[in-house]
C-alpha cells in the first residue's frame, strides 16, 4: 500500500489522500489512469503471476456507493445532541 501511495504521489498532485484501514480515499479529481499506472508499477516487482491476474485494487466511487446504500434504506434518525434530564440540575 505504501508503494502504491508513493507511485500515485509521483504521478499527480493531490489535495488530500486519507489512508483507511482497508484502502485509500483519493479525491475524484485524480484520473483513474494514474491509479492504474501506479498499480502496474507496484505489481512489477511482486511476481509475474500478478501481472496476469485481476487488479489488486478496486476503484470505487464512494458517492455513488453511498447513494445506492441510501436509496435501499432510510437514513437512521439522528439522536438529540443532549438528552433531556429527568430531574433538575444544579450547578
Amino acid at each position: 500500500m505504501q508503494l502504491f501511495l508513493l507511485e500515485v504521489r509521483k504521478r499527480t498532485e493531490t489535495p488530500s489522500i486519507i489512508w483507511l484501514h482497508d484502502g485509500l480515499w483519493i479525491v475524484c479529481e485524480v484520473d483513474n489512469q494514474v491509479l492504474y499506472a501506479a498499480e502496474s508499477q507496484v505489481r512489477r516487482p511482486l511476481s509475474p503471476l500478478y501481472l496476469r491476474s485481476q487488479s489488486l485494487f478496486a476503484i470505487v466511487d464512494l458517492h455513488a456507493a453511498w447513494q445506492a446504500a441510501a436509496s435501499q434504506r432510510p437514513p437512521p434518525p439522528h439522536p438529540p445532541l443532549f438528552d433531556k434530564c429527568s430531574r433538575g440540575t444544579k450547578r
